[in-house]
């Protein structure tokens, strides 16, 4: 995903030399706000997603509290990163 977005960016002008011309914006360009918007929504949602799918399996597993605690915290710093 990160290899086409990288794409994308590079390729947001057509030809390349327009990306330059910031004052107005060129014909043949992306809109650059709604690609960088659309991309953080992506990213947000699969931080989330990655954080909920282990969720469910840790009561599941045999830990003691100790254990069970750094997991939960883990999972709490994650939160934090993300939002």
């Amino acid at each position: 995903m990160y290899t086409d977005t990288s794409q994308a960016q590079f390729n947001a002008c057509t030809p390349i030399n327009r990306i330059w011309e910031v004052e107005k914006k060129p014909v043949g360009c992306i809109d650059a706000l709604a690609f960088m918007t659309a991309s953080a929504a992506i990213n947000v949602a699969t931080d989330i997603a990655l954080l909920l799918f282990p969720l469910p399996l840790l009561p599941l597993m045999q830990f003691n509290k100790r254990q069970r605690s750094k997991w939960y915290r883990l999972f709490c710093h994650e939160v934090l990163t993300t939002v």
